[in-house]
């Protein structure tokens, strides 16, 4: 072969190159597997937290339907692309003149050439795909398994001619040298374990497991009382919130997001600053990053919280960037960042999330960024090897020792304000009260945040008006937007409104708001709507509906089978087909339920049958849930 002879020197002063062939891959994969998982999965999380129709049934069928396909393709793609390379064989590695070719399918589906002058390192080393040979190109790093190869000893032999190929050349001896070095950094910092990293992503993933069983899907603004970063309960002095936002995230996508991020970036950081320095980056990055979130909103008059590690995450990017800048003639492949990947983490961030996500707080990312970028520079000065860590200092132990400190306050004040039930109803106040100021800035929260004051126990009069003027601003632009009244799939809203009112003691407007609901059909809300008509009556008397007749009616159980009920609702009073009666149904003068009766044809003998009169579900066990806990007791209402 000319070029197996070129590559050792002038013809015939060297034996052939041996051939260094791969062995047939296995069709199927664990890590085909694991895409088989991950990727419906992944589809399925974003859609729930991206798309607004993903409740609707006929969305994710469709949906459904897709992923499948893009699944199905992606695996059979790769499992067609292997069964090929089992059938025809991965041709072995070429040693050419002034480059080594990769062929197809040892490390990508195409051919790749890697030229002599642009390998860095050449080493044996133990990866995430077992022990394998790590080619380091100015590129990016390739990674050959040990397993691949047919031949037991490939890794030592491609190593071993590098060298000979490398020491021919004009200095050779110093180049191989340096290549060496570069592999020791690399082993060195494989042998490092990233315990802050883990001790992170572990801390936040507790949270967030702690955050989905505590805080209802209903309520989404209760994610404040964990501690999300509100610039206007921040400005009323809840530091804290700088510090337990950071460990807070809005969905399942968001934590799994930035969890994977932290592991692949903190891994790479840590390893190369040492646990001291990395765990002060970490927590000024996170404090400083929401800090900054907290001041530009407040001058922004932007009133959504903000929550997500992404200040953590940025920090270490920012950091990385002055490592890779400060020893790029050093640093090992696994420990860089090319310059494409910063172009991708650009256009994914300013780019890409604002059009997918709601409303990524960039604050935040920036002032984590800055931070990284200042502790990375202040870190690094002086250091003349990125593998030789400087002794840790007095001052570095005292700025650990502080931020720690600071961030277990901070912890543990928001655990004490949380589980204050007072201190959260006039969190909500105020959230409302700052949202009424910035109207213009905070449409989408009202609903939400005055559902979350109208159901809040002991909510005095202030804030229950404040309510009153959200969900009346929130009802305002529904009705603008459809020109009348409510359009259908608000009735949670119009139930917020019925009991901020009821709750002022405006039973009336309570009321009406409920019966408009029951023109819906809609009965998500009538154990609401049954305390308010039994406070009414015991008030004011019974409160007329409709048919005016019907108001002091005794009804009687005539007859009764296992799935239908006949009335007597005695003489005078006709029942057209289709009408509905809504009744309380009283058990020794204590409310028990609320019965909706739907008068059915006639039978045989000429009388009307009324169906199944039954207690609606939500009836019987909501009348005691907590639902309705702040409408309970006339005590616990505001009175005018």
């Amino acid at each position: 072969m000319a070029d197996d002879r070129a590559a050792h020197g002038a013809p015939g002063s060297a034996s052939p190159v041996p051939a260094f062939g791969f062995r047939p891959p296995p069709t199927l994969t664990p890590f085909m597997a694991v895409i088989a998982v991950a990727l419906p999965a992944t589809g399925f999380l974003a859609a729930a937290a991206i798309t607004p129709d993903f409740a609707e049934p006929l969305f994710r069928k469709f949906f459904t339907g897709y992923l499948a396909l893009v699944t199905t393709l992606v695996i059979g793609g790769m499992a067609l692309w292997r069964v090929y390379l089992r059938r025809n064989g991965i041709p072995p590695i070429r040693f050419g003149t002034d480059a080594v070719e990769i062929p197809p399918g040892a490390v990508s589906h195409r051919s790749v050439r890697i030229p002599y002058d642009q390998i860095l390192s050449a080493a044996a080393m133990n990866t995430l795909r077992g022990d394998s040979l790590v080619v380091d190109a100015r590129r990016r790093p390739y990674v050959f398994p040990r397993k691949a190869f047919e031949q037991a000893t490939a890794v030592e032999d491609i190593r071993r001619h590098l060298r000979d190929r490398i020491l021919r050349e004009d200095g050779g001896a110093a180049r191989w040298t340096a290549m060496e070095a570069r592999a020791d950094i690399a082993h060195r910092f494989t042998e490092r374990r990233p315990w802050i990293t883990w001790l992170v992503m572990a801390a936040i993933a507790a949270v967030y497991i702690a955050q989905a069983i505590v805080i209802p899907a209903t309520d989404p603004i209760s994610i404040v009382d964990f501690g999300a970063n509100a610039a206007a309960l921040v400005g009323d002095g809840q530091w804290f919130r700088l510090i337990a936002a950071n460990l807070l995230h809005v969905d399942t996508v968001h934590v799994v997001t930035n969890v994977l991020l932290i592991w692949g970036f903190g891994t790479m950081v840590e390893r190369q600053l040492g646990a001291v320095r990395f765990g002060v980056l970490l927590l000024a990055s996170g404090l400083a990053g929401q800090a900054l979130s907290a001041l530009l909103t407040a001058l922004q008059y932007e009133g959504a919280p903000s929550v997500g590690a992404s200040g953590v995450l940025f920090g270490m990017l920012g950091a990385q960037a002055v490592l890779d800048y400060r020893f790029r003639g050093q640093m090992p492949g696994f420990y860089r960042l090319a310059p494409a990947l910063w172009w991708i983490v650009v256009i994914l961030n300013f780019v890409i999330l604002p059009l997918a996500a709601r409303a990524p707080d960039n604050a935040t990312h920036t002032g984590g960024l800055a931070i990284g970028v200042i502790l990375g520079w202040a870190f690094s000065r002086g250091q003349q090897n990125i593998a030789d860590h400087p002794p840790s200092t007095s001052t570095g132990r005292v700025a650990l020792g502080t931020l720690c400190g600071l961030w277990l306050l901070g912890i543990a004040s928001t655990a004490v304000h949380g589980t204050n039930p007072r201190a959260r109803v006039a969190d909500r106040g105020l959230l409302g009260r700052y949202a009424l100021d910035h109207g213009s800035m905070n449409a989408a929260t009202d609903p939400a945040l005055a559902r979350a004051i109208a159901l809040a126990p002991g909510a005095e009069r202030k804030t229950l008006e404040v309510a009153l003027a959200l969900a009346t601003r929130a009802a305002a632009r529904q009705r603008g937007a459809r020109r009348g009244g409510f359009r259908r799939g608000s009735g949670e809203l119009m139930d917020t409104l019925s009991v901020v009112n009821y709750r002022l003691g405006n039973l009336e407007a309570a009321i009406d708001l409920h019966v408009a609901l029951l023109r819906q059909r809609d009965t998500r809300f009538i154990n609401h709507f049954a305390r308010i008509l039994d406070t009414y009556r015991q008030e004011r008397g019974v409160r007329v509906l409709g048919n005016s007749a019907m108001q002091t009616r005794t009804v009687k159980v005539s007859r009764t089978t296992t799935d239908q009920l006949s009335l007597d609702v005695g003489p005078g009073i006709a029942l057209p087909e289709g009408a509905r009666i809504y009744a309380l149904a009283y058990r020794e003068a204590t409310l028990f339920g609320f019965l909706a009766i739907d008068v059915a044809p006639r039978d045989e003998s000429g009388t009307r049958m009324p169906r199944q009169g039954q207690p609606l579900p939500a009836v019987m066990n909501a009348l005691a849930d907590g639902a309705a806990r702040g409408c309970r007791a006339k005590a616990n209402r505001c009175r005018p």
